[in-house]
């Protein structure tokens, strides 16, 4: 126990320190390679290092910095060089130093205070993760490309999707429901997790990841309860009159899949090779194109590192007996 617990603090450590680089200034060769490869040797060292940034970010009151870095697997880097960088680096302004870094990625992790927050509209660009507090003691991750509007006083706890994906980790509160609106549908949560995604042109999904929360539509009578490892969809907006609620059991490992995002990773388990190639397009603004209906329609399964389009393809491509060529931004999978 006691040395999965000095892992977990190197890695922390290790993650405050290159944030704090970062923040520094622009990355040399060397080191933006020495930081690609601490974050494929340990898949918590993605998040870790997500949590540092959106530590570095609420600081300073500004938008938390993306990560796109690759996950190749090397050697992790030791305490001893986490605690050189964090000493050796200084930060741009004298009260951002490393150790209040360190103590924020601490505070992430136990629990923000209440009062601490942030503006009420919050967006991700592509390709970016961030973590942040809410006024109450919950907390928000949006996935790429995600945009949110809050809205928290003594009677109300609101937030509303505009877009995009976001897991919710919800603090208790009886007297003040927690509400997530996407579009027409209404979550209501006292205290748990789960996620919301609304994507142009889908059907909104709801995946309840602990406890239990109510979803209402305007064409239901009444709330559908929904409790842990339980996926609710509302059809796609094309038509009021054909829109409904449909809840369906999953698994508790299917609920751990749809939440890799967080790690930089997404799994595909038979799906098409179409809808996988547009799940990369949500983090990158290169494009992967199946040429052949026949190519696009066949199904893939594995877990890849999203922010590497281009080994995806050519692992899909290998394993339907196709090819991948190159145009400017395009990756295209074709037969030979």
């Amino acid at each position: 126990m006691d040395s999965g617990r000095e892992t977990s603090s190197r890695i922390d450590n290790a993650a405050a320190a290159w944030a704090a680089r970062v923040d520094r200034g622009p990355l040399t060769a060397a080191e933006q390679a020495a930081l690609e490869d601490w974050q494929g040797s340990d898949r918590r060292c993605r998040g870790a290092y997500a949590r540092a940034q959106a530590v570095l970010a609420s600081m300073d009151r500004a938008q938390a910095l993306g990560t796109r870095c690759a996950f190749n697997h090397v050697p992790e880097v030791s305490a001893s060089t986490a605690a050189s960088a964090v000493t050796s680096w200084r930060p741009r302004r004298s009260w951002r130093g490393a150790a209040a870094l360190v103590a924020g990625v601490a505070a992430l992790v136990l629990g923000w205070p209440a009062g601490w927050w942030t503006d009420p509209a919050v967006t991700t660009v592509k390709g970016e993760l961030r973590q942040l507090p809410l006024p109450d003691g919950s907390s928000v991750t949006l996935n790429t490309a995600t945009a949110i509007q809050t809205r928290f006083d003594a009677r109300q706890r609101f937030v509303e999707l505009v877009r995009g994906e976001a897991l919710f980790d919800v603090a208790k509160d009886p007297q003040r429901p927690f509400k997530v609106q996407a579009g027409e549908l209404t979550v209501k949560a006292i205290g748990t997790s789960f996620t919301v995604r609304r994507m142009p042109g889908h059907a909104v999904q709801v995946t309840v990841r602990e406890g239990v929360v109510e979803i209402l539509h305007p064409s239901a009578t009444r709330p559908l309860r929904a409790a842990h490892n339980q996926l609710v969809t509302l059809s796609a907006e094309s038509g009021a009159a054909s829109r409904v609620l449909v809840k369906q059991s999953v698994s508790a490992q299917q609920v751990a899949r749809t939440l890799l995002w967080r790690e930089g990773l997404v799994a595909f388990e038979g799906s098409t090779l179409a809808q996988a190639a547009a799940e990369f397009e949500r983090y990158s603004d290169g494009r992967i194109i199946v040429v052949e209906p026949e190519l696009a329609g066949q199904s893939i399964t594995g877990l890849f590192a999203i922010n590497n389009p281009a080994g995806f393809a050519r692992a899909a491509a290998a394993a339907v007996g196709a090819r991948v060529t190159e145009h400017g931004s395009e990756l295209r999978i074709s037969r030979p």
